[in-house]
């Protein structure tokens, strides 16, 4: 048994025809376009150049903590049907190791993994395992097993299987950026078409003044991934009344976006016949519950404005307070109550009342807002966020919405947004 290093040491130069076979293996090995195809085309052209009887690959599955077995003998290759554990045999070494090991005889070595020729009923007798080194890494082991001609491999033999190991390092590499690269391209796809249907579910038009009794409404929502988990909405109510809501589902990303969805959709439909905002909101969290075995759930504002008269009735669930904005009784934030719809069988939301006189104006937002976190680890904060309601009261809802995201932008200097800003103002003219 011998294990070879060759850090410190050249390896021998190859001849002419070993460069052109070389060359030739590698031109054939570079059309190869799948990762199967790739593998077949190394054992079956490497078993020549080595003169061997067999050619092993072993590649890791780091989740099952094996290295997986391809093998071509003869014109056949099999793939997958041989697990050897990580560290167990030659194989095992080898990869460890980071280095190349030559056995003459593999009843003398304890290292041996008798266990795959017990299952195959193959009998190897003498073996080189090459590691497949990219720099630091290790992509696998190939194997060279029972030489062709002579009892076992030489010292050659082993600067050849060095030469080989490398082009095959160097070509796994290649093809896993490629494979890389297409699952990346298919998860950005999937993302591009998610983030198209949460658009499609907010509103693009807002009302008129004069369609609520000048209610001027105006809605913003910015996600911190290419799909979030916040929404915003508004549609008729019963007796030209306007139903609207804000929400903030746990969590980020793809299925925060598609429970989003499935509470936005829920909300529309079950206000379709009615009720106050608690009794909907009840509703929902009644669809939502029985099939969320994710326990995800929304923070939400669920309310309905009465034109004729200004009085917004709205059930609170668990959400960040509101800001009412007051021109007889000043800026302050509205009562906290409820819990989150979605995990519970019961929902437990509060019922709120509040009334817009002309001038008035109501800011609904989610956390994004108020907890962004500037470079200094500083929050936004819910005074920071009072002061500005101040400052800019009376102006129109687009412009208090746009506003307030700015002056989040702006407090946060550039530092990464961290969760989804979602900002809807109702205010009355």
């Amino acid at each position: 048994m011998t294990d070879l290093s060759h850090d410190h040491a050249v390896k021998p130069a190859l001849s002419a025809g070993q460069l052109t076979q070389l060359f030739e293996i590698a031109k054939a090995i570079s059309r190869e376009s799948s990762l199967e195809g790739l593998i077949d085309r190394i054992l079956q052209d490497s078993r020549p150049w080595l003169r061997c009887d067999t050619c092993s690959l072993f590649l890791p599955d780091h989740e099952a903590g094996d290295l997986v077995l391809h093998s071509a003998q003869g014109g056949e290759c099999t793939h997958g049907q041989i697990r050897v554990p990580m560290g167990a045999g030659v194989v095992g070494a080898a990869m460890d190791n980071r280095e190349t090991i030559k056995v003459d005889d593999v009843r003398q070595d304890p290292r041996f993994f008798a266990a795959a020729d017990k299952k195959t009923g193959y009998e190897t007798r003498a073996l080189i395992a090459v590691p497949l080194l990219d720099g630091d890494a290790c992509r696998g082991v190939i194997e060279f097993i029972n030489p062709e001609d002579r009892t076992c491999f030489s010292d050659a033999d082993v600067a050849l299987s060095e030469y080989f190991s490398g082009l095959v390092a160097s070509t796994l590499y290649r093809m896993e950026m490629a494979e890389t690269a297409v699952r990346s391209a298919l998860i950005q796809r999937d993302l591009d078409i998610a983030l198209e249907v949460q658009r499609g579910l907010l509103p693009k038009v807002f009302p008129p003044f004069e369609q609520y009794g000048g209610l001027d409404v105006w809605g913003l929502c910015d996600p911190a991934l290419e799909v979030g988990g916040d929404l915003y909405d508004f549609f008729p109510g019963p007796d030209g009344k306007l139903f609207f809501l804000i929400g903030d589902v746990s969590g980020k990303g793809v299925g925060a976006g598609m429970f989003m969805a499935q509470t936005r959709t829920s909300m529309r439909g079950v206000a379709r016949a009615g009720g106050t905002p608690a009794d909907i909101l009840e509703e929902v969290n009644g669809l939502l519950h029985p099939d969320n075995e994710a326990l995800l759930f929304v923070t939400t504002i669920f309310g309905c404005y009465d034109p004729a008269t200004g009085e917004i009735e709205y059930a609170q669930a668990g959400h960040n307070q509101p800001v009412l904005c007051s021109q007889a009784a000043g800026v302050a934030y509205e009562p906290y109550g409820g819990s989150p719809i979605g995990p519970f069988p019961m929902a437990n939301c509060a019922t709120i009342h509040a009334k817009l006189s002309p001038g008035d104006c109501l800011i609904l937002y989610t956390d994004g807002v108020t907890e962004a976190m500037n470079a200094s680890k500083q929050l936004y904060g819910e005074d920071r966020l009072l002061a500005f309601a101040s400052a800019i009261a009376k102006d129109s809802s687009k412009n208090i919405a746009t506003a307030l995201r700015e002056d989040v932008a702006a407090f946060v200097d550039g530092a990464e947004q961290s969760d989804d800003i979602t900002i809807l103002v109702l205010r009355r003219v």
